[in-house]
């Protein structure tokens, strides 16, 4: 049986035991109007928000904005108002902007091993097309020297395989003859 939205639910309250009724609507509507967490980067608290790099935090903030905190901030600067007032973040710890208060809650995380990923390296033969936010990451074939030689790319031979031959490929008369498939020793 699915719920209406004039169904009701009976909750009894921790605080004077007394009995509630709830409307699935009126939860439905409670829950989906919550403010959301919003993950916006990494920050520096040492730094003001406007001057933060690459992008300056334009304040107020929207209600739910994440930051990780990016490194150590002894003194966090008078910019960043801090709700419960904490003068001090670690690297990892997360600061959420809170629009009811006008200022930022310090969520810590009590150890300095978390972080956001600035950049991914690939080294051949995979490689990444640069982007720090969401790269994209492929795989060059393999190639011949005369061929890495007139792509004048620098980047040798060394790659992927695209496939290995069968003895169908390899057959004098009725063979594939396909240039990417790989012949072993076997055949």
């Amino acid at each position: 049986m699915a719920l209406q939205g004039n169904d009701l639910f009976v909750v009894q309250s921790q605080t004077d035991s007394k009995l509630y009724k709830l409307k699935v609507s009126d939860l439905i509507v409670e829950v989906e109007g919550g403010a959301g967490i919003n993950f916006k980067g990494s920050v520096d608290l040492n730094n003001s928000p406007a001057a933060q790099t690459p992008d300056a935090i334009v304040l107020p903030g929207q209600n739910g904005d994440l930051y990780i905190v990016e490194s150590d901030a002894g003194s966090i600067d008078a910019g960043w108002v801090m709700v419960n007032g904490e003068t001090s973040a670690e690297e990892g710890d997360r600061v959420i902007y809170d629009s009811g208060s006008s200022g930022w809650i310090l969520v810590t995380v009590g150890s300095n091993t978390t972080g956001t990923v600035t950049g991914v390296t690939a080294t051949l033969p995979l490689k990444s097309d640069g982007d720090p936010v969401d790269p994209v990451i492929s795989i060059r074939q393999a190639r011949t020297a005369s061929d890495a030689t007139s792509d004048g790319d620098g980047e040798g031979t060394a790659g992927a395989v695209a496939r290995l031959a069968e003895a169908a490929d390899v057959e004098a008369t009725t063979g594939t003859g396909a240039n990417t498939a790989v012949v072993t020793a076997d055949l």
